[in-house]
């Protein structure tokens, strides 16, 4: 398995792992994930700092685009579907080709037709 195959993706921790502001060990702790909780999808990953880190988008319509940042550490996840499915994440290489402006921006467009069927059917 390689990155590109947890984006979209939910992640459930096996361990605690730390949420940050950006995909840096020296970035801001933000918050916390706890052993059985999920986050996800995975929006999009970098490689920093010799870690594989996943991003998480968090924009609140109206407001920036935001998203923080979990590294893949050894035994910290599982994959999920996120419709309950689980196998564990082991992420053996990253893909050289991938072009995360091109991920981000097809995951952003979805994000962006969520957001208007949302706004659409609370009326």
């Amino acid at each position: 398995m390689n990155a590109n195959d947890v984006i979209g993706k939910c992640l459930e921790a096996k361990q605690t792992i730390n949420i940050r502001k950006r995909a840096s060990l020296s970035s801001e702790v933000i918050g916390q994930v706890a052993p059985g909780q999920i986050v996800g999808p995975v929006y999009s990953w970098v490689e920093r700092d010799g870690y594989i880190w996943w991003m998480f988008d968090y924009t609140i319509p109206g407001n920036a685009p935001g998203a923080y940042w979990v590294a893949q550490v050894p035994g910290g996840f599982k994959l999920r579907d996120c419709m309950g499915s689980t196998e564990s994440v082991t992420v053996n290489q990253k893909d050289d080709d991938v072009n995360i402006l091109e991920t981000s921006l097809r995951w952003f467009q979805w994000a962006i037709i969520g957001v208007v069927g949302i706004l659409i059917f609370k009326k």
